[in-house]
């Protein structure tokens, strides 16, 4: 019986943390997203110039942004390294935390700085419905965390009630 709740925790474990590993490189800037914005941009009628202005400050920050990115690509592979070793290693874990936050911080000011230079290409009307739209955004990715959460405790209860 405690193999059985051993195993099942471990699974537990590596479910939870590919989640979270998940979710976290998801509200990254990612490489071929353009740190998010091409697609926040659509809705905005950008006339042909600002659509220009805003594809050179995109790539402007490209290259920096994938070397970000292929960071944390390389620093994930190391955690589940430690997720999947029979023993657990705390003090690597913390360490690859340390390595991952320093470089999540670079990809974030990137981002702060790509957006910053994006919203001076944009009307007060533009900015006004950039605004709405990243509300929305941030609505729906709530509700999809709550819908993920919801699924791992129904895997989990289900499991329990199976007695696994």
């Amino acid at each position: 019986m405690n193999a059985k709740k051993g195993i099942i925790t471990a699974v537990v474990i590596m479910l939870v943390a590919g989640v979270a590993l998940g979710a976290y490189a998801r509200h990254l800037p990612g490489p071929h997203q353009g740190f998010g914005m091409e697609y926040m941009l659509k809705g905005l009628d950008l006339s042909d110039v600002q659509k220009q202005q805003a594809q050179d400050i995109l790539s402007a920050h490209q290259g920096e942004q994938e070397q970000g990115m292929k960071t944390m690509q390389a620093i994930h592979e190391k955690m589940q390294k430690v997720i999947s070793a029979t023993d657990f290693d705390e003090d690597a874990a913390r360490a690859i935390y340390h390595e991952a936050s320093s470089v999540e911080e670079e990809l974030w000011v990137i981002h702060a700085r790509v957006a910053s230079e994006i919203n001076k290409v944009l009307t007060p009307e533009q900015r006004e419905r950039l605004m709405e739209a990243h509300k929305k955004r941030h609505e729906r990715m709530g509700e999809r965390r709550k819908l993920r959460r919801h699924q791992v405790d129904t895997f989990l209860q289900e499991d329990m009630a199976e007695g696994k």
